[in-house]
């Protein structure tokens, strides 16, 4: 018997135990297609011997029920199978979400003591803690987007029971938010206490260190080819990392500058050692922005070569999924045996004819967004 259609409400429990049952369902038809081709078949030479339109008929309506409740089935087993997937996918990354989102809550809260902001050292080891943090809230990023956008994709259908989504969403966003607050309060506590207990002249010096990692950095992935879009991944989290870092850095150069200020007003101090350090702060300054913008324009190159790598693999995918699923159609072409089935079968050969002169475009876009990707990797981003 035929499971009721997939309908809105229906639990995932429910769901995939209709899936089960197209798949079984699937099974079972696929077993009895020689059977139903014998029956055809015995009844086609019965009808040579005798002129029977009522034979005929149920031979034809046999055929012809066969043939329909195979669509069915294929149609009802591919609906339910990408709503069990897409639930599926939405619950197991929710929980990953909600699990990082509840641990990371407590982490950063345990992060600083009080008694850490008046000691220079437990000072530079909970700023490398916090920018460690903020690097990992950083990559949590994509998974917290494909979170709310899966959810948000659940509640457009309404294919499914997704009571509870919505209120699971609006928690994540909440979290998300209290989480970039508190993050933020730590960082500026931090700050404070780093100023007054770290020297500017220190502070200029692992300023100039810095800038002088992000431009090695950069120099030696400009000569890197690339060849993937893993490779392309890797160095946009280098990238999105060191502009984290700079960002992170930026109130330490303010406070710098702001002494340096000072500096210039307290006549008391060398004049040699004024200009010395104010020419220093200058320079850096000029890098500062200079590296900050040369990340900024490499994360844009990045991420358009990114999207054209995700836009090939994904067409060469789909073109794949179409070939297969083609080539499944043509082998069962072959064992068709009957009247109806040629018949049938012509129908589908003609519409596979047509989606042929459109794959063919699909094809030379593919092979042309190829060679664009192969001109990337070697000219190098």
């Amino acid at each position: 018997q035929m499971p009721r259609p997939v309908v809105t409400g229906d639990s995932l429990t429910t769901i995939q135990d209709k899936y089960t049952n197209y798949r079984r369902l699937q099974s079972e038809l696929a077993g009895e297609k020689n059977t139903l081709y014998e029956v055809v078949n015995e009844g086609k030479q019965i009808l040579h011997s005798i002129n029977c339109p009522a034979l005929e008929a149920t031979i034809t309506d046999f055929a012809d029920r066969w043939i329909s409740i195979n669509a069915d089935i294929t149609r009802e087993l591919k609906r339910s199978e990408t709503q069990v997937d897409q639930v599926s996918v939405f619950e197991t990354d929710a929980a990953i979400l909600s699990s990082w989102l509840n641990t990371a809550k407590l982490r950063l809260a345990g992060l600083i003591q009080p008694e850490d902001l008046h000691n220079i050292r437990a000072i530079r080891s909970g700023a490398e803690e916090i920018l460690e943090f903020h690097k990992e809230m950083n990559n949590q990023i994509d998974l917290k987007n494909k979170v709310i956008n899966t959810g948000t994709q659940l509640l457009k259908n309404k294919n499914c029971d997704v009571t509870g989504i919505s209120n699971q969403l609006r928690e994540y966003e909440e979290q998300w938010t209290q989480l970039e607050s508190q993050l933020s309060k730590t960082q500026d506590h931090l700050h404070k206490a780093q100023r007054t207990v770290l020297p500017s002249h220190q502070a200029l010096t692992e300023l100039s260190i810095l800038v002088d990692k992000v431009n090695t950095s950069l120099k030696f992935d400009a000569g890197k080819r690339t060849n993937s879009v893993s490779e392309i991944e890797i160095m946009m989290t280098n990238c999105k990392e060191y502009k984290i870092e700079l960002a992170s850095k930026q109130m330490l150069l303010d406070f710098v500058n702001q002494q340096e200020l000072a500096l210039q007003s307290d006549e008391r101090e060398v004049a040699n050692e004024k200009l010395e350090f104010s020419d220093t702060l200058g320079e850096l300054n000029k890098e500062w922005k200079k590296v900050v913008t040369d990340v900024t324009d490499r994360l844009i190159v990045l991420e358009g070569i990114q999207n054209k790598w995700k836009e090939y693999e994904n067409s060469l995918k789909k073109l794949q999924d179409w070939l297969h699923i083609q080539n499944k159609k043509i082998q069962q072409y072959k064992l068709i045996g009957h009247e109806v089935g040629v018949q049938h079968t012509m129908e589908e050969l003609k519409a596979m004819k047509q989606q042929l002169q459109t794959k063919q475009t699909d094809l030379n876009s593919l092979k042309n967004l190829g060679s664009d990707l192969i001109e990337f990797g070697h000219d190098s981003p």
